[in-house]
């Protein structure tokens, strides 16, 4: 019985044959015509031009034109007259691969260069001969595009089913899509043997059956549903109790195969007792039946558990129970042991596999990786990660297994088989392109237009979208951000608005301050720019004016309190203190008045007192330094000279703003840096000493940026001119017989500053020389790296001021530590050694007074003694210089006259 097909795939067929023939005649319309373009230059295709045609789309191009193509493609070059050259491009028209470039040929490619035909272009005349997909070849004349469908018969092909036979065309028969079906049921008789199949004739074997099977385990408690046809025996892990023939007893097994044709504990099957050691005939045992109980031996029971260790419990029915020792186990990867109880170890009747906590850690295959399974028992480490790695594109990933050999693939993903062009489109990127490959470059002129509207007056080349055009630099005209001026040379890429530079006079939306910045384009005060000023509104509980910042309201908030000065007197008026008027919402009571105290009463005894005597009660203390520090005052007594030029040089500092830093020159003594660094910071000036640890030390000086240098009030020289620390002063409080006692006001302005200065030395012989003395001293003052002076009070008493030359040695001594050390050899050299002295004391020297403490009573006894005019003569007023053959001969010893020492 033969058969037509369905009139759907018939008609589905012809519209195929139907565009392929009229591919077929267009292609052979339009070469005849020389009306083809070639689809890389868009030239027309004339007869006598050379020709490729594609095996797939059979687009027709220019021979020299798919050359070109071809090499830019390959990387490498290709000759015309090359013949047989192979290399792999892809078509232009549909870039399917091509794996050989031939030379120029008929649409058959059996003739090389064909002579050139009006009639037939490109053709060589003879039988095209293609072998199609039927196993007939073409019959026309060599032609351009496909060919033409086979318009043979087979009339002999039977369907999928073997029930009818089809009548189709050769052409279609052979088509990919083409379904040998005849549309009624398949009827084969499935796998299964038992139903038939109900699809559509159709192609391969029939799809399993899909009635559903119902199996049962092995003891028929549980029934699985299943495909028909697979039978299966499984067990549903339960007891299977099933009663015995005897009825008594019930499988206590899990669920098995098998059959249960006789009870376990028939007579027949148990001839011993439990544990298997003794038979029931030795035992003088008779069991008739199932039901008597099997009688157990006096014997251990000694099965085996699953454990390892035997049942150690005494004969026994049943089982036995669970193992009461530890195991020491290995776990699954047998690298790590541990003890645990047996019991632990069963589950379910069977032996459980231990795991350990242990990482693997070991290099995958790839060498990056490392395996983190617990427990691990692989033996190759294979890694089935990605490599990942970042591609030469810079914008892709690797997806070849990780650790694979070799480079790393090219980047596939992002080739673009597209055209790519310049802006202008005078630069062409020929297909394909590799991934993120840069833009073409152009040597031509960019011919965008600017959003302003104004020309280009630069000339610079063609660039991509991503990269912006110079900045136009024609002037605009421009009012700044705050409107008051205007500017004519703004350049016309300027973004915003500019400033001119003065204040902006715009006021704050929230607070209602003045904006007090520079002229500027936005909102006065934001998150960026909050308001710095302060509040300046009155506070309505207590009338002061607020002194917080500002609040960022109109209103100022009371819950506050206020930071108003105030000054507070006590009702007598004699008591003033200052406070904060602290007035707010939870505290709105202003309270001024200061209670009276023990001052008050203590203040209105002296200005009666002051009445008394006839004293101005609110006359200032008679203290000449009221500016400088006391102790800068005396130390500064001794370096006259370098105070003057001190002053000297910071005045024409001050005179001189352009002098940003100086240096002073590097000073001997180490209390020169010392009064000049403090000096030039009551000037206003910032100072430091420079290198003063490594003995080398010089006084930086610069302007500070937060005081402007001035001239004190009171110059140092004149104050340190004016200066005596014994001056008393009027304190109503020392009250002798009513009358002020000067010399107790003496003895405790003595006792509050005293600090010994010198070295104090009484009963030197007369015969002792000056020269002696000298040279004792010296060895003394040499040893502990020092400089002094000897200043004679009698003709057997001085005193020695000294001076340490840090410089000089290598003595690390405190200064206090240097003062007692020179105190006790002085001791033992003058008392001791020599016999020169018969006392040795600490004393201090202020202005041409020389004061001892009492040794015996320092707190009370105060010794003064003026400085007297004898032993100088025999020197000059120069002083002395240590001998040359001193090994440290920058040591002196310098002797100061009477007229000297009224001038220190």
């Amino acid at each position: 019985m033969t058969k037509k097909l369905p009139s759907g795939v018939i008609l589905s067929l012809k519209k195929k044959e139907e565009k392929e023939l009229a591919l077929f005649e267009s292609l052979s319309l339009e070469l005849r015509d020389q009306t083809y373009q070639c689809m890389v230059c868009f030239d027309r295709v004339l007869a006598k031009h050379p020709i490729w045609s594609c095996g797939t789309c059979y687009a027709v191009f220019h021979f020299k034109c798919v050359s070109e193509w071809a090499s830019k493609s390959a990387g490498v070059g290709i000759q015309l007259n090359d013949m047989n050259m192979t290399t792999s491009f892809r078509c232009p028209g549909c870039q399917t691969p091509q794996d050989q470039l031939s030379d120029d040929s008929c649409f058959c490619r059996k003739v090389i260069r064909p002579s050139s035909n009006r009639h037939r272009p490109h053709s060589c005349g003879q039988t095209c001969a293609k072998q199609q997909k039927c196993p007939h070849k073409c019959t026309l004349v060599c032609h351009p595009g496909p060919c033409p469908p086979c318009q043979g018969k087979i009339t002999h092909t039977k369907c999928f089913c073997r029930k009818e036979t089809l009548h189709v065309p050769c052409s279609v028969y052979l088509e990919p899509d083409f379904v040998r079906s005849c549309a009624q049921p398949c009827n084969k008789v499935l796998d299964c043997g038992q139903h038939l199949c109900e699809q559509v004739c159709h192609e391969g074997d029939c799809l399993p059956c899909a009635q559903p099977q119902f199996n049962a385990c092995f003891c028929g408690k549980k029934v699985s549903v299943d495909e028909c046809g697979h039978y299966k025996e499984y067990s549903c892990a339960q007891v299977c109790g099933c009663a015995f023939p005897c009825e008594l007893h019930k499988c206590d097994k899990v669920c098995h195969d098998g059959n249960h044709d006789i009870c376990p504990l028939d007579p027949s099957l148990q001839s011993t007792c439990p544990c298997g050691k003794k038979t029931l005939e030795s035992m003088n045992a008779v069991r008739s039946s199932c039901a008597d109980p099997i009688p157990t031996c006096e014997s251990t029971c000694q099965k085996k558990l699953l454990c390892g260790h035997k049942c150690q419990m005494k004969c026994h029915n049943g089982p036995c129970r669970s193992c009461p020792e530890n195991s020491i186990v290995q776990c699954h990867c047998k690298k790590s042991t541990l003890t645990m109880p047996c019991k632990d170890r069963v589950s379910d009747g069977k032996l459980q596999t231990i795991e350990c906590t242990r990482i693997c850690n070991k290099k995958m295959s790839c060498k990056r990786h490392t395996c983190q399974n617990i427990c691990c028992t692989l033996q190759g480490h294979e890694c089935l990660n990605l490599c990942q790695k970042t591609l030469s594109c810079t914008k892709h990933k690797c997806m070849m297994q990780c650790g694979h050999p070799g480079k790393c693939h090219d980047c596939m993903e992002g080739v673009s088989f597209a055209e790519r062009s310049c802006h202008c489109g005078a630069t062409v990127q020929y297909p394909p392109i590799p991934c993120n490959a840069p833009p073409p470059v152009c040597d031509r002129s960019c011919t965008r237009p600017r959003p302003c509207g104004h020309p280009s007056y630069t000339r610079h080349q063609c660039h991509s979208d991503d990269t912006p055009c110079p900045p136009c630099m024609v002037f605009a005209i421009r009012e700044c951000a705050c409107g008051e001026k205007t500017f004519n040379n703004v350049p016309c890429s300027r973004a915003g608005k500019p400033s001119c530079g003065g204040p902006c006079k715009r006021s704050g939306e929230v607070c209602g301050h003045a904006c007090g910045r520079f002229c500027h384009e936005g909102s006065c005060i934001d998150e960026t720019h909050p308001c710095m000023r302060k509040c300046g509104q009155t506070r309505p509980l207590c009338g002061h004016v607020c002194q917080y910042p500002c609040h960022g309201t109109k209103e100022c908030p009371q819950d506050q309190y206020c930071k108003e000065m105030l000054t507070v007197v006590c009702e007598c008026g004699l008591k003033t203190k200052q406070r904060l008027c602290g007035v707010s919402a939870e505290n709105p009571d202003l309270n001024l008045v200061l209670e009276c105290d023990e001052t008050c009463i203590k203040k209105k005894r002296q200005l009666q007192l002051a009445e008394a005597f006839g004293m101005d009660p609110n006359a200032p203390p008679a203290i000449l330094n009221v500016q400088w520090p006391e102790s800068l005052v005396r130390t500064a007594k001794n370096y006259k000279e370098l105070v003057l030029q001190t002053e000297k040089k910071l005045k024409e500092l001050i005179e001189m703003p352009s002098d940003s830093y100086f240096y002073f020159p590097r000073q001997k003594l180490s209390g020169a840096n010392r009064i000049i660094s403090e000096m030039a910071t009551f000037y206003g000036f910032g100072a430091e000493i420079l290198d003063e640890r490594i003995n080398k030390g010089t006084v930086s000086v610069w302007r500070s940026e937060r005081r402007v240098p001035s001239l004190p009030p009171k110059l140092l020289s004149v104050v340190m001119e004016n200066y005596d620390p014994l001056l008393p002063c009027v304190d109503p409080n020392i009250l002798v017989d009513g009358q002020v006692d000067q010399e107790e006001v003496k003895t405790k302005i003595l006792e509050s500053i005293y600090e010994p200065n010198a070295v104090y030395v009484e009963g030197v012989p007369e015969e002792t020389t000056t020269q002696e003395m000298i040279t004792c001293l010296v060895s003394v003052l040499t040893s502990l790296n020092l400089v002094g002076r000897l200043h004679w009070l009698s003709n057997t008493s001085f005193y020695l001021t000294f001076e340490r030359i840090e410089g000089w040695g290598g003595a690390t001594k405190k200064q206090e530590d240097v003062f007692e050390t020179l105190l006790l050899r002085l001791l033992d050299r003058l008392i001791g050694d020599m016999g020169w002295a018969q006392m040795v004391s600490h004393c201090q020297v202020i202005s041409g007074y020389c004061h001892v403490k009492d040794r015996d009573d320092p707190l009370v006894s105060i010794k003064k003694r003026q400085v007297s005019p004898h032993r100088w003569s025999e020197f000059t007023s120069d002083g002395w210089q240590a001998p040359p053959e001193l090994k440290n001969k920058g040591i002196l010893l310098t002797y100061v006259n009477p007229s000297q020492m009224e001038s220190m």
